[in-house]
């Protein structure tokens, strides 16, 4: 039986952006449907590889590998706080945004 590792220091799901909230701006500005979009579409795929990375370190009795999947989901963090710093509206204006 696989033992499962509880002490990782990834914090999970802790930087979620879920699709339509954007800081309050208004819903109707098309730059900011197609930001929220683009994030959405990036997002997506994020939490695929940071899912995928969780669940084979679960299996994997590899120490080289488990460290390896732990850099995986560390990166994913990193992508979404990157997204979330740099593409969400800071003010009303759609030039404040990426």
């Amino acid at each position: 039986m696989t033992q499962v590792n509880t002490d990782l220091k990834i914090p999970r799901q802790d930087v979620s952006l879920s699709r339509g909230d954007l800081g309050g701006a208004s819903r109707s500005d098309p730059v900011l449907v197609n930001l929220d979009q683009l994030i959405h579409e990036l997002r997506q795929p994020l939490g695929v590889i940071e899912s995928l990375a969780y669940y084979l370190e679960l299996t994997s009795s590899d120490e080289k590998v488990c460290r390896h999947l732990q850099r995986i989901q560390s990166m994913v963090v990193e992508a979404n706080r990157i997204l979330e710093r740099e593409c969400t509206p800071q003010s009303a204006s759609p030039r404040d945004t990426c």
